[in-house]
């Protein structure tokens, strides 16, 4: 089985991209930092405001059809808040067809909310950050919710689906919303899953930050992306026998999880399953799987086909025979050492960003792709001469020609950093969200930083640009979130030769 529903929710709204997403609020899959003062708001669309909530038409569901939000944190503490299913506004009535995408994020003094009979969706992360709310009753006539709805709702106990439906239940009592394909949309910490479900939907229990421990009952095929995302306090989970697919980032940050054991059925492992897991010790896998294994007790999860490693912990080790690395793998996992075995031929970008704790990096004598000259700590492409991955106490080697990308990323590095001359180019996000850097010296032979490349590096004061920077192609938001994109060299130069956004070339 795998989870199709999210497809519905394309005819519903955009979602934003990537490249259009800014730093400074919350985090989420993959890095991304999203800052709702950077959304581009649809000028084709109008806004009004009635009693505390703000409604923006959408056209292309009619002239008379509208989206509700709360333009702030405006209710006292114990409110109830009363999703209306139509408003009037000078003289006209209108519908309100769906609660907006981050539509009630940050409202930290609702404690109730009751949706109106009339209202049919809800859409991503809609509730945000509402940390205090207990309970929410959703009416008939919601046809769709969204992933992640009730993320940061950590004090959610009560989700109710009022009876007559015909699209979503909160069957016996369970504490969540169920859709008519058995697929769980949505949950909070007091969820009982119902034993007919067959899927967790994208996001369903993501920011759940209350949830220590859920039974997952037999007859669960699939567990959607970011399922149990952030999920900071749980500390085991019981996956069934019929499991057979765990999707991208399905327990990222869940920084409590101890261990997990991968039933007989799974076939699939999506790229950062285990992001940041960082209390992970013990990867084990039922021996009777046919497609994954964790050979000689390493503590990780190797696909047999094709021999790759997809998700390791603080106590894996790469045995000899595994071919690469899939993404994600270790990111965010505190390991201090990293053997790279001879098989190994390759290794997926991102699989080891994020080693803050990371003191040495050595490639076995005899590897045809990789090595790591002696005392350097750091992982080379050998016939590229890249450097892949380096450490808090990398040495980059003479004759490196380029910095890989993410090779140092979200890592911790000295206070300087002296980029030797042979560099011609550092890699998109090379550098990005690393800490300890505090100067940072380029060489006279350098022609390419990458997008992002030093982007919230927050104690970047210093830079020397040995060479002439008119020489130097520079990506998008390469100094981005560091104290030295304020300085007027740095600005003059991000001026003359890097991209620009929509909403940057707008103001």
């Amino acid at each position: 089985m795998r989870l199709v529903a999210g497809a519905i929710l394309a005819t519903l709204f955009l979602p934003l991209n990537a490249q259009e997403r800014e730093s400074s609020v919350t985090r989420y899959p993959g890095g991304f930092d999203f800052d709702l003062r950077h959304v581009r708001t649809d000028m084709s669309r109008e806004t009004f405001s009635e009693e505390g909530l703000t409604f923006e038409t959408n056209k292309k569901a009619g002239n008379d059809v509208v989206e509700v939000s709360v333009p702030d944190d405006s209710f006292v503490e114990d409110s109830t808040l009363y999703i209306p299913s139509t408003v009037m506004h000078n003289g006209r009535q209108y519908r309100v067809a769906a609660i907006r995408q981050w539509g009630l994020a940050g409202c930290m003094g609702i404690r109730r909310i009751i949706i109106g009979e009339g209202v049919r969706a809800i859409y991503e992360r809609a509730f945000l950050m509402c940390a205090n709310l207990e309970s929410v009753s959703i009416p008939r006539s919601m046809e769709v919710i969204a992933e992640a709805v009730f993320y940061g709702c950590e004090r959610l106990r009560h989700i109710t689906v009022e009876e007559g439906n015909e699209h979503l239940d909160s069957r016996n009592g369970c504490n969540a919303v169920i859709d008519k394909d058995n697929l769980l949309i949505a949950g909070c910490s007091a969820t009982v899953i119902p034993s007919d479900v067959e899927g967790i939907f994208p996001g369903a229990f993501a920011g759940c930050f209350a949830l220590e421990h859920i039974d997952i009952p037999d007859g669960v095929e699939d567990i959607g992306r970011w399922a149990f995302g952030s999920c900071y306090r749980l500390k085991s989970i019981s996956l069934p026998p019929s499991l057979d697919n765990i999707g991208d980032y399905a327990f990222e940050d869940c920084t409590s999880l101890e261990s997990i054991r991968i039933p007989r059925e799974v076939c699939g492992v999506g790229d950062f399953a285990f992001a940041r897991c960082t209390a992970l010790s013990r990867i084990e896998v039922d021996r009777r799987n046919k497609h994954f294994d964790s050979r000689h007790n390493c503590n990780a999860l190797i696909m047999k086909e094709d021999s790759s490693l997809v998700a390791g912990c603080r106590n894996s080790f790469i045995p000899e025979g595994v071919k690469s690395i899939s993404r994600g793998s270790f990111c965010g996992i505190p390991v201090s050492h990293i053997r790279i075995p001879r098989s190994i031929e390759h290794i997926e970008r991102e699989a080891f960003s994020g080693l803050k704790s990371c003191v040495s990096i050595t490639v076995a004598p005899g590897n045809p792709v990789f090595s790591s000259p002696e005392g350097s700590n750091a992982l080379l492409e050998t016939a590229s001469m890249t450097l892949r991955l380096g450490c808090q106490n990398t040495v980059i080697p003479a004759g490196t020609k380029r910095i890989g990308d993410y090779a140092f990323h979200e890592g911790k590095l000295p206070v300087g950093l002296n980029i030797p001359e042979g560099v011609t180019e550092i890699g998109e996000e090379a550098f990005c969200r690393s800490e300890g850097l505090w100067y940072l010296l380029l060489p006279r032979s350098l022609k390419k930083i990458g997008d992002a490349a030093f982007a919230s590096c927050h104690t970047l004061e210093g830079i020397v640009v040995q060479g002439n920077t008119d020489d130097i192609e520079l990506g998008w938001r390469v100094f981005r979130g560091t104290p030295c994109a304020e300085h007027d060299f740095i600005k003059k130069w991000e001026e003359k030769k890097a991209p620009r956004m929509w909403y940057e070339k707008a103001e």
